[in-house]
């Protein structure tokens, strides 16, 4: 599928600049889901289970508390997660700005098994 993307120019925490590659998405890859309520009103939820509700919404609370410093911190840094199409992308990139009219390296079996 076609992708449309643009790069943008960025700078670093040390000054350094460089283009980041963003993927803009296409009206058809916006989505608006409908989900039914959790509650029925011809038979309530007990407290077991709103507190298992609870529970498992405290379980996707990617932050924890940090009582040292007094504040929340990520349990997950975007930025530090890699992700092996992009890993491509820009590996498919820099191979065809360094050597422009060689074809570019196939797509590795682990990514296209995604």
């Amino acid at each position: 599928a076609p992708h449309l993307a643009v790069l943008a120019p960025e700078e670093d925490n040390e000054g350094g600049r460089y283009l980041a590659y963003v993927e803009l998405p296409f009206a058809e890859d916006r989505r608006e889901l409908q989900f039914a309520s959790l509650e029925d009103p011809r038979r309530p939820l007990n407290s077991e289970q709103l507190e298992a509700v609870d529970n498992l919404i405290d379980c996707f609370d990617l932050e924890v508390e940090d009582p040292e410093e007094n504040e929340r911190r990520s349990l997950v840094n975007p930025e530090e997660e890699l992700n092996p199409s992009y890993q491509y992308l820009f590996q498919a990139l820099t191979h065809r700005a360094l050597n422009p009219g060689r074809p570019v390296p196939s797509v590795p079996a682990s990514i296209l098994e995604r």
